[in-house]
């Protein structure tokens, strides 16, 4: 059985009244290996782009910082695709479409819940036909998102 690390943040905001289009939950799947060639050549993206290896990248805040450190957002997506076409790990991903989900009549709850169910069931069939063993590493933006992920993987754990 190999080790993985599994990696799951989100992007854009489940509420309706927030201004993404769709909530995208993603899940990034590495080995030990990969995983410290990712945080090296990270890191030294990091060092080029933003003056630290310590800087915490964001969506949001992104072309802001670079900008601001007159550093070219175009050049930064290359070399970031560059290092990350180059570095193998793999990458799960739920979209929802907010504005299709709430004309279902679907909460911000629902959104929560059906995106962290999906992400986990297909997480564990991927580890499981890989034989890995994961440890999921996951930064919500909210606890309540924290709620719905530990609810959903203890579904799936207490299950089978």
């Amino acid at each position: 059985m190999k080790n993985a690390y599994i990696f799951i943040d989100e992007t854009g905001k489940p509420e309706k009244k927030d201004k993404s289009e769709y909530f995208c939950l993603s899940a990034i799947v590495i080995n030990d290996v990969n995983r410290k060639c990712l945080k090296d050549e990270m890191g030294k993206l990091k060092q080029k782009y933003f003056g630290t290896r310590k800087y915490v990248i964001h969506g949001s805040q992104i072309k802001r910082d670079l900008i601001h450190r007159k550093k070219d957002p175009n050049k930064f997506s290359k070399d970031f695709r560059r290092m990350s076409l180059s570095i193998n790990f793999f990458a799960l991903c739920t979209i929802i479409n907010k504005k299709k989900a709430y004309s279902r009549d679907w909460l911000k709850t629902t959104i929560l819940e059906k995106s962290y169910k999906m992400i986990l069931s297909n997480l564990i069939k991927f580890v499981m036909a890989k034989d890995y063993r994961g440890q999921i590493i996951a930064e919500a933006s909210a606890h309540e998102q924290d709620l719905h992920l530990y609810k959903n993987f203890f579904h799936f754990m207490s299950n089978g």
